[in-house]
């Protein structure tokens, strides 16, 4: 394979997990484009998705650090470089970890309480 994530890899991962899982969902919601439309989601959240031909995974704070001090990834960052600590990048050569990897977030990302939905200031 490639040092890319490629499309069929990303969706050979997809219908692994969500053969082994019927409460994943792919994308969040049906309406949706753009970023987090290819998703693996439970419970409407993110879990894991396709970014800069890698994997990102939503792990705890402190398994994306042990993770990335063992030089197994690398932390997604945004905007101008700001690092978001619960995102992990996997490589595409790392292709064996995918699933268990998918899997933690799945399991992280089902065990946490759902986020407070931001309202706009119309509504308050």
């Amino acid at each position: 394979m490639t040092a890319d994530l490629t499309t069929d890899a990303y969706a050979a991962l997809c219908r692994q997990v969500c053969e082994a899982r019927p409460e994943v969902r792919i994308g969040t919601s049906a309406r949706r484009r753009g970023f987090g439309s290819g998703a693996l989601t439970t419970r409407g959240q993110m879990a894991a998705f396709p970014c800069d031909r890698r994997l990102a995974v939503k792990l705890p704070a402190a398994r994306v650090d042990a993770l990335v001090a063992a030089n197994a990834g690398e932390r997604l960052t945004v905007g101008r470089g700001r690092p978001m600590r619960e995102w992990l990048l996997v490589a595409a050569h790392a292709e064996a970890r995918w699933a268990a990897l998918t899997h933690e977030a799945l399991d992280h990302v089902s065990s946490a309480p759902p986020p407070k939905r931001r309202t706009s200031p119309q509504a308050r």
